[in-house]
Order: structure tokens, then sequence, then C-alpha cells
């Protein structure tokens, strides 16, 4: 996901997002297939409780179909820094902060699975079904329309 090194700003777009799709904007993207789900490392035992807990929502959450072991080892190395963060009297704020960050990356948070544009459906809810929140968001929208 990430573009050139050294780039700032916003993630790339997938080359098939594109509505540019010359030769000189999609040459530089290599499309590797995949290999197949790789089995899921179990928590440190020796974690804290917090740590053990969220390295289980990220098992058993929709987007772990998608991760690679590398980012099965970057998990674990965020358990075991969230196990001393945990552990220490007065946490450093830059510690906090990276933990974060990598939970982020990890797209455990509903602001970075929609910061990567991936929406999670429930199962069994209609997909067009506006019960899930969309009704509020309609009524904000006709709130702004009405008074700017």
């Amino acid at each position: 996901m990430a573009g050139k090194k050294g780039q700032r700003g916003r993630p790339r777009q997938r080359t098939e997002d594109l509505a540019d799709q010359r030769p000189d904007r999609t040459a530089d993207v290599e499309k590797p297939v995949a290999a197949p789900a790789p089995e899921i490392p179990p928590a440190d035992a020796e974690w804290h409780p917090r740590a053990a807990e969220w390295y289980a929502s990220l098992q058993a959450s929709v987007q772990a179909q998608y991760l690679e072991p590398s980012d099965w080892a970057f998990a674990r190395y965020l358990g075991d820094l969230m196990t001393t963060t945990l552990d220490i009297p007065r946490p450093n704020a830059q510690l906090v902060a990276a933990i974060t960050r990598g939970m982020d990356q990890l797209l455990t948070t509903e602001g970075a699975r929609r910061a990567a544009r991936l929406e999670l459906q429930r199962p069994g809810r209609d997909q067009d079904d506006e019960s899930d929140g969309g009704g509020e968001v309609t009524l904000l929208d006709d709130y702004r329309d009405l008074y700017g």
C-alpha cells in the first residue's frame, strides 16, 4: 500500500482504482500472488490481559483474512509492546502513540478501515438496509442543507 520511498500524504490508489490508466502511472506497481492464509501464531501467555484481548480480537476480526505472516509478527510485537507499556506506572506518551499507529496499520480501528476504504458488513444484514446508522447520516446531511 505504500507508495515510493519518501512519499508523503495519502497512500496511493490501487492501479485498478485509478481513473487514469496511462502506462507511466501503473508501470512501477507489482502484484505478487498472495500465499495461502498463514497459520496464526497464538498469543503469548505472559502478555498483559488487555494485550491478549486485543490480539484475540484481531484474530477474530474480518480483516484478519488480509493479514500476512509479517503482519502477525508485527501484531505479536505490538502485544509485547502493549504489555511493557501497561506494566509500567507512567507510560511514555510516544510509546502509546506508536502502539496506536501500529494498531491503525493493522486496520484494527473503524477510522483506519475507512481510511483504507474497507467497509465491513455484518452477516445477515441487507447490504441496502439503512438501519446500520445510515439514517442518522441522512438526517445530518438534510440539516446541513437546510441551515448551511
